[in-house]
């Protein structure tokens, strides 16, 4: 037998000599309970995984609502700008706005309201008729939406005209003169005028000096037939009639009866729209007995995402006119449009726009300058 050298034993559990210690050693543990762990020691392999993946699941959480807003943005372009003729003769009749081919959800309910302001002159003779507008018209138009089912929505306008001398004139002039296309209608006539005439045939109806009222209110019921899928385009149409609400120079007193077709293909920060419409009007415009005929109207336009809350638009919109027989161009030909502007979203039901309309493909019909101003949200 050797000597043992004290603290020489093995520790419980290590060594046959040792195995009456290593069960009440085990035994002493288990009535105490299990030691705890430092903060400095590793953890076991199962706390340490659950903590790995609350981790990584609270680091999903965050990201996520960025990431399904961004798609929820992408999936929703910005809207096209609301524009429609708000110059000469035209503006009496059923006057349809750019929208893309999309509908509100059932049940809900949308509103706009849309300032559309324009400068216009006017002016020509002949043997028939004679007609001589110049003024500046600030157009307020209250717009809803209304989600009767899914994919179908009913649409209610009510607009109110304000006709008035204005401030444009100068500035236009001014303008003008910069890229020498001055516009022979004005000159030799004083600035800040308001007059809106027609004379047909022995007929005449004048309005002068500055003028307010209520146009025409129409409605109408707007339906998707499909969505976008791959290549194919989305699809809506819809149909509207207008009510003879207005008088002159604010309506053409009798009803009109319209429709239109949609399409649009929206990418991830890029949409594209065409709209055709196409209306009759049910009588002749009773303030001066001029004939009138089915018309129609072609929207283009483009939009682009600068950012998540910032779009900018092209737009080019063209029609045909609801008068016929005059012999002047000014009544009887169409006017053709191009508009540029921008949407800001303020909100995440919201959105403001702004748009900058140039009369450069028919200097001589309809409105001369207009400037676009909007808002729209659920409500």
């Amino acid at each position: 037998m050797g000597i043992r050298r004290l603290g020489a034993e093995p520790l419980p559990g290590r060594g046959v000599a040792s195995r009456p210690c290593a069960r009440a050693y085990h035994a002493l543990v288990r009535r105490a309970g299990p030691p705890a762990l430092s903060r400095l020691a590793p953890r076991p392999r199962k706390a340490w995984a659950a903590g790995r993946l609350v981790a990584a699941a609270l680091a999903v959480a965050q990201l996520a609502p960025a990431g399904a807003g961004s798609r929820a943005r992408a999936a929703e372009p910005p809207a096209p700008l609301p524009f429609q003729e708000p110059g000469g003769l035209q503006r009496l009749f059923l006057q349809f706005p750019f929208e893309a081919p999309s509908v509100v959800a059932a049940g809900a309910l949308q509103g706009e309201v849309r300032l559309l302001y324009s400068n216009t002159i006017v002016a020509n003779a002949g043997p028939a008729a004679s007609i001589e507008i110049d003024l500046e018209t600030a157009q307020l138009t209250g717009f809803l939406r209304y989600g009767l089912a899914r994919g179908l929505e009913l649409e209610v306008a009510v607009p109110v005209t304000v006709d008035y001398g204005g401030f444009l004139d100068g500035v236009i002039q001014s303008v003008e003169g910069l890229f020498h296309a001055v516009n022979p209608a004005r000159q030799g006539r004083p600035n800040g005028l308001t007059r809106f005439r027609v004379a047909y045939q022995g007929a005449a109806a004048w309005v002068d000096g500055p003028n307010a009222g209520l146009g025409d209110v129409w409605v109408g019921v707007k339906g998707v037939i499909f969505e976008q899928s791959g290549g194919r385009p989305s699809l809506a149409v819809r149909g509207a009639l207008k009510l003879p609400t207005g008088h002159y120079p604010f309506g053409s007193g009798e009803p009109d009866a319209g429709a239109s077709l949609h399409v649009g293909w929206s990418f991830e920060r890029f949409a594209a729209r065409l709209e055709v419409d196409g209306a009759t009007p049910t009588a002749a415009l009773r303030a001066a007995g001029i004939p009138t005929r089915p018309y129609g109207a072609v929207d283009l336009g483009i939009a682009f995402s600068a950012t998540d809350a910032l779009a900018l638009h092209l737009q080019l919109s063209a029609s045909t006119s609801p008068l016929r027989g005059t012999g002047l161009d000014e009544v009887d030909a169409g006017v053709r449009y191009l508009l540029l502007g921008l949407s800001a979203r303020v909100s995440p039901s919201w959105e403001i726009e702004l748009g900058l309309v140039e009369n450069v493909f028919s200097p001589y019909r309809g409105a001369d300058f207009a400037v676009l101003l909007g808002g729209r949200g659920g409500l």
